[in-house]
């Protein structure tokens, strides 16, 4: 199964956004589900470290199983910290 999600504003509102779309992506097969809970809880962390500052935030995962066995994988995470200008 495959997943990605993305956000970018305030830490704050960018942490809000990420947990609706981590919330909002269907059970999946271990352990995939494992890893995307875990990529939720760094995002979450990184977000709330500065919850008025920028970021930029990009994370997507996928996992191919044979008979329940994992036979590929794939995650990517992007977080970037930006000087934010109101």
């Amino acid at each position: 199964m495959s997943w990605s999600v993305s956000a970018m504003g305030k830490g704050e509102a960018v942490g809000r956004s990420l947990k609706n779309q981590f919330s909002n992506i269907p059970e999946m097969a271990q352990p995939e589900q494992n890893i995307k809970n875990k990529v939720a809880e760094i995002v979450e962390d990184a977000c709330s470290s500065a919850p008025t500052s920028g970021f930029i935030v990009r994370a997507e995962g996928h996992q191919y199983s044979l008979d329940g066995i994992p036979q590929t994988m794939h995650l990517k995470i992007e977080i970037d910290l930006i000087k934010f200008c109101e």
